[in-house]
């Protein structure tokens, strides 16, 4: 599944790309449901998220690596990899997020795609599309408030 959304901030591409840059572990903790990150080794951290999807509530487990920086295009990636085993669920997710300048401005553009598995995938796209939309959103509206205190 594919998701796109993109966020317009009143900060210039230089300083919100070190506010991203250098404040990744706070970038990381705007998804919904993060529960815990603990840094491991260098750009990989281990990783707790508790999501519910219509009745039923997935805790997963796993790694979160920030797998590119392209400071050149103002790029991240980050790439996770989680298991629910008391549900029997697997989840794998990429998020590309690009900085683009829009006058005095910037604009995140935001990109996931996520597969997954197991008793998760049997509540259907139709449960797992907007639940997934919503989290983006509000990963987009948690970034935003982030970056317009970036003092916090």
């Amino acid at each position: 599944m594919k998701i796109v959304d993109q966020i317009a901030v009143p900060l210039g591409t230089d300083y919100l790309w070190e506010i991203l840059t250098q404040k990744f572990q706070q970038i990381a903790q705007c998804l919904p449901g993060l529960s815990q990150l603990t840094w491991e080794e260098e750009n990989r951290y281990h990783m707790a998220m508790a999501v519910k999807v219509g009745p039923v509530a997935f805790n997963f487990v796993g790694q979160l690596a920030l797998s590119v920086v392209n400071a050149t295009n103002m790029m991240l990636r980050v790439e996770s990899d989680a298991q629910d085993t008391k549900m029997g669920s697997s989840t794998s997710m990429v998020l590309t997020i690009q900085l683009k300048a829009n006058g005095e401005e910037s604009v995140i553009l935001v990109d996931l795609e996520m597969d997954v598995r197991g008793k998760a995938a049997s509540l259907g796209w139709g449960m797992i599309r907007p639940k997934a939309k919503s989290l983006m959103k509000d990963f987009a509206k948690n970034i935003q408030q982030l970056v317009a205190e970036p003092s916090t």
